[in-house]
């Protein structure tokens, strides 16, 4: 079954009440889903902002990795996070996060939900990359992929200011792209190879963006042998 992945469309994507945690509207999850939690939180002090802690009934979060981008001559830091859990049942939920109580100024979540993986381990590959100077442009590199016809390039993106227009990269479809006055998030899928993760967010004065690309592993077949004494079958996953 080839992997198809579609956004959760959430009433709300984001907080800017100013505190250490938030709360994110219950949904829905069915056995052997793969759900992709983007997460891209703001600090209106030079800190660094902590790494957010998602917590869900019924899911285990497993962080893919971070990145951090802001303007040099700014106080603000941001900082996008991927998390992923590949759901053992059938079942719904809130999630709570948490920022090891910091404060964040402003707080950006999207939900995409991906059927066809291999639950085993969902991802191949991972990177991060960071766009420090004034480009609303960014690109992430993957290696060539284990399956380059039946995997999924997937990206999610940060963007500070959030205003204007994100483009996805080319052969990209867009997932989902939220904004509030301070922060952009965005995701974005394509079926089969692509080592380069790429959009592009309006070019302004003081762009920051980072991201954060992975690949998708298809869900194996099975694969059906003779038994040594040609009397049945045995179906195993390959």
């Amino acid at each position: 079954m080839a992997i198809s992945i579609s956004n959760i469309n959430l009433t709300t994507n984001g907080d800017i009440d100013g505190n250490a945690t938030a709360t994110i509207e219950s949904i829905s999850w069915t056995i052997n889903d793969l759900l992709l939690l983007t997460i891209n939180n703001r600090t209106g002090i030079s800190a660094e902002p902590s790494v957010p802690l998602p917590s869900t009934t019924g899911l285990t979060w497993v962080q893919v990795g971070s990145s951090v981008y802001y303007d040099a001559d700014s106080s603000s830091r941001k900082k996008l996070s991927l998390f992923y859990s590949v759901a053992g049942g059938t079942s719904s939920g809130t999630t709570g996060l948490t920022f090891a109580s910091q404060n964040q100024t402003n707080i950006g979540w999207i939900i995409d939900r991906a059927t066809g993986i291999y639950t085993a381990g969902p991802i191949v590959q991972s990177n991060t990359a960071t766009v420090s100077a004034d480009s609303g442009a960014i690109s992430v590199s993957l290696s060539a992929f284990a399956d380059a016809t039946n995997n999924v390039a997937y990206g999610v993106f940060g963007a500070d200011p959030g205003t204007g227009t994100m483009t996805q990269g080319s052969g990209f479809s867009e997932l989902r792209d939220i904004n509030d006055t301070a922060i952009w998030t965005g995701s974005e899928w394509k079926i089969g190879q692509d080592t380069t993760v790429d959009a592009n967010f309006d070019n302004v004065v003081g762009e920051r963006v980072g991201g954060i690309a992975i690949e998708i592993k298809m869900a194996t077949g099975v694969t059906v042998v003779k038994d040594i004494i040609g009397t049945g079958v045995i179906p195993f996953a390959r």
